[in-house]
């Protein structure tokens, strides 16, 4: 595992390049917790360039938040100037599987919710249990 630190409104697939990245051999991308902080541009954009540096049998993780679940939670959260909540962008807004697929991922999908309960970690509140998921996939090019 080699850090690397990098804007990813920059080019960050060139950074890596730098720090011995090689493009033909698998890959684990983790993206938890990232792309509420994303447009819907920017998270498309990002699926591109990570799809195109990864090779058959790379995996990624990530966690996805409906656009509904954004919307019920800034309506519940009081927003001030120093909430971290206010650079919330978007949720995805179709099927995680089928943008997934889009890009050449075959993913699998658990709800979160499902998942704490079946590590014995039930969520108490509903509205964090509510539509969240957890999503492994694997890199297969057609």
């Amino acid at each position: 595992r080699i850090s690397v630190a990098a804007d990813l409104r920059e080019d960050w697939p060139t950074a890596l390049r730098r720090a011995g990245f090689q493009r033909d051999e698998q890959t684990a991308w983790l993206a938890e917790g990232l792309l509420i902080y994303l447009t819907q541009d920017a998270a498309d954009g990002l699926m591109l360039r990570l799809s195109d540096l990864s090779a058959d049998g790379s995996h990624l993780a990530l966690q996805h938040v409906s656009e509904s679940r954004l919307t019920a939670m800034r309506a519940r959260i009081h927003f001030t100037e120093t909430d971290f909540s206010n650079l919330w962008q978007s949720g995805l807004a179709e099927d995680p599987m089928v943008w997934l697929a889009r890009y050449g991922w075959q993913a699998t999908v658990h709800d979160t919710a499902e998942r704490a309960a079946a590590y014995g970690r039930p969520l108490q509140d509903a509205l964090a249990a509510a539509s969240s998921w957890l999503i492994s996939a694997s890199r297969t090019r057609a």
